[in-house]
């Protein structure tokens, strides 16, 4: 086998499974039970390639190896795993205690698909844990599934002792509406369930939403590499609360802003940070690399500034310094080090340094006094540019220092703060409106201060609405309503209507400026509470602004919808939600239809057929009619 990059591997009780970045599935170990999926019962000293039909095309997401047997979770290479695509499940290998689910106890040489009992899209496999001769399915709908072995009741289960088709497990029934299985794990004749509390009204999607609009990025920069004016732009909100030393450190003259003493490409990386929340360069194959992570450190941590996002930058910046770090480029770092000094006194600098950059300065002489006692001193390029003064250093107090590696507690990376910086940017935009670049009207007297560059990249209605339509690209102010349809607003209808009957909406219903309000708040920080007032509301919203359907938000308000269907409902919104839309709610149709059919006698005692057909087209009433009579 050649050198291959492995991107999953997993190992069983005596067998081993890799997946290489290119999807190439190779496995070597025992195989008495087949479970290597190579068709024989062989044993293979070497890794071999496995290739079966039922992958081509597919893109293996989780490998899960048993005592003796093999596990695949695969999805379709064309849709990416962010968008939700549906996963299948492929099971070789022993199969004696059942632990394939497959309904018998008869091992497989070759992979089987295992259809499990989930109704995609609403609900979806999260993870899969095997034990020695058992297995767990979970599901982002917080239901466990498992079969297999249960001699020490390690599946949860009073049952069998021997399980072979998936159950459910009935320790998850006594959840609380706030907590949510976090992991699953396994050992040989037991099984621990994880469980932690969540707020499970308030929705965190933030993840979901995709990168700014660099497009409409608002403010022109200008900086310099090697005396080379650079032009380009930037999001300066995101900077000012990111990362303020950046802004400045700038000058501004006639609306364009100028930086000396960064280089363009540290100042792309740090932009990239602000709105990103990483450190990835747009050319990552530049050979400086190193040189501008290092500037970019050096001015992140001349100001000795304390929060909690340039605290995070730091870390990240030093995690990849570390890396980095070797024999070539060690005397650069030391040299950048000592001009970013300047004319301060050593002692001085070193007392007032910022902790992190301290903590790289340490790693460097750590580093060189450990080349020094080994003697690979010589193997350090240009050692001999080293300042005398750090070189005393290295040797009267470089076994004092330490050399970091990234098991290093103190090179953990803070958790993200970039939603409470969106959120802090959006309250500000609306006590400032200076902050902001258009305004958003939410009805004839309620507006809304926003940025352009923020709502393109989140919604395809706005990014279509301030790129592609010319009287708008420069314009300052939209309207988000149309005073025509205000008085026949279909959502408003069906909630007045839907509160009357007391289905599925509650008495409190929220009016649309407060929800339209909500909901670009949403489109910054990816957080909103989804509940029985503005379920419909936020559905429509979805539609109109062309907002993913796998989204939490649109996947919960659907979920609190279907579990108000009945008689006197299901018929207006099959006309509302399922007909001339152009965003398809495919769970939600399959939902009305199937209530349809529940209550299709009722349905027909309330309404005459006239009526019935109004709210249905033809093709609907006759898949309904032929579902009710089997």
């Amino acid at each position: 086998m050649t050198s291959k990059q492995i991107s999953i591997e997993a190992c069983g009780g005596y067998h081993t499974v890799f997946v290489t970045i290119d999807q190439e599935i190779y496995c070597c170990g025992a195989n008495d039970r087949g479970q290597l999926g190579l068709g024989n019962l062989a044993h293979q000293s070497t890794p071999q390639r496995l290739i079966d039909p039922c992958l081509i095309g597919k893109r293996i997401d989780t490998v899960s190896c048993g005592q003796e047997h093999t596990i695949f979770v695969v999805s379709p290479m064309d849709i990416p795993s962010a968008l939700g695509a549906p996963s299948q499940v492929f099971v070789v290998g022993g199969n004696y205690y059942g632990q394939l689910s497959l309904k018998d106890y008869t091992d497989r040489v070759s992979l089987q698909e295992l259809v499990l009992p989930f109704t995609y899209p609403m609900e979806r496999l999260s993870m899969v844990s095997s034990g020695a001769c058992f297995v767990f399915y979970i599901s982002n709908k917080n239901r466990v599934y498992a079969s297999g072995s249960n001699t020490n009741k390690q599946l949860g289960m009073t049952s069998a002792s021997k399980i072979n088709t998936l159950q459910a497990v009935p320790l998850v029934d006594q959840l609380g509406a706030n907590q949510r299985i976090r992991s699953v794990k396994c050992g040989t004749f037991h099984s621990v369930m994880c469980i932690e509390d969540v707020d499970m009204e308030v929705v965190n999607d933030f993840a979901n939403l995709v990168e700014f609009s660099t497009e409409l990025f608002d403010t022109h920069m200008i900086a310099f590499d090697n005396d080379n004016k650079v032009d380009f732009y930037v999001c300066s909100a995101m900077i000012r609360i990111r990362c303020p030393a950046l802004m400045n450190a700038c000058t501004n003259e006639e609306g364009v802003v100028t930086i000396h003493g960064l280089s363009a490409s540290a100042v792309e990386l740090i932009h990239n940070y602000c709105v990103r929340d990483t450190i990835l360069l747009l050319k990552q194959e530049n050979p400086s690399w190193f040189t501008i992570l290092l500037e970019s450190f050096l001015f992140i941590t001349r100001t000795n500034e304390q929060s909690q996002s340039t605290d995070r930058f730091k870390i990240m910046l030093l995690v990849k310094l570390v890396e980095m770090v070797n024999h070539d480029n060690i005397v650069i770092a030391i040299n950048m080090l000592e001009q970013d000094r300047g004319d301060q006194d050593e002692e001085t600098t070193w007392r007032q340094m910022d902790p992190i950059r301290k903590q790289f300065f340490e790693h460097l002489l750590a580093f060189l006094y450990r080349s020094i006692t080994t003697n690979r001193f010589e193997m350090i390029c240009n050692y001999a540019s080293i300042p005398q003064k750090q070189c005393i250093r290295v040797m009267t107090q470089g076994h004092h220092f330490k050399i970091l590696d990234k098991y290093d507690k103190s090179l953990k990376v803070p958790n993200s703060t970039l939603v409470e910086n969106m959120m802090q940017l959006f309250r500000e935009t609306q006590n400032d409106h200076s902050l902001g670049d258009v305004t958003l009207c939410l009805d004839k007297t309620h507006k809304i201060r926003a940025h352009k560059a923020i709502l393109a990249g989140r919604s395809e209605y706005f990014k279509k609405k301030f790129l592609w339509t010319e009287n708008e690209k420069n314009c300052d102010e939209i309207l988000l309503y149309d005073e025509e349809e205000i008085e026949n607003n279909e959502s408003k209808r069906m909630m007045e209507e839907l509160n009357q009957n007391g289905n599925v909406i509650q008495e409190s219903v929220e009016t649309e400026v407060e929800i339209l309000y909500q909901f670009i708040q949403y489109l910054y920080t990816g957080v909103i509470q989804v509940n029985n007032s503005n379920a419909i509301a936020l559905l429509n919203l979805w539609n109109f602004y062309l907002l993913p359907l796998n989204s939490q938000v649109c996947v919960q308000a659907q979920d609190i919808i279907i579990a108000g269907l009945n008689e006197e409902n299901v018929l207006q919104f099959m006309n509302v939600f399922i007909r001339n839309r152009s965003t398809p709610f495919l769970a939600l149709e399959e939902a009305c239809i199937k209530a349809c059919v529940k209550f299709w006698k009722r349905i027909h005692l309330r309404y005459d057929n006239k009526t019935i057909m109004n709210w249905l087209t033809q093709d609907e009433y006759m898949e309904i009619t032929r579902r009710y009579l089997l």
